[in-house]
């Protein structure tokens, strides 16, 4: 689970001090690079889509992946469109 939170450089926030004990990785987002229209759009998509319920596994997600990889590797398959619209199965 990723947690997004602001930090004014002094105080513990909050969002940390609740978070169970363990390793945490921290990174700063202030410098993300812009994301182009295209990108922004799908991304919405694919939140509408978690939010809805028309999400996979994690596992699921990473099987999918594997085989667009493998199938790209072997030149078997053509470049994926990674174009996100609601209900779209992009990795079937």
């Amino acid at each position: 689970m990723s947690y997004v939170l602001k930090w004014n450089g002094r105080d513990l926030p909050d969002e940390l001090k609740e978070l169970p004990p363990g390793r945490y990785i921290i990174e700063s987002v202030d410098r993300a690079p812009q994301l182009t229209d295209e990108q922004e759009d799908d991304l919405i998509a694919a939140i509408g889509e978690a939010d809805a319920g028309q999400s996979v596994t994690l596992d699921e997600a990473r099987r999918r992946i594997g085989l667009v990889l493998e199938r790209r590797q072997s030149g078997s398959f053509p470049e994926p469109s990674l174009s996100s619209r609601p209900g779209s199965n992009r990795f079937a």
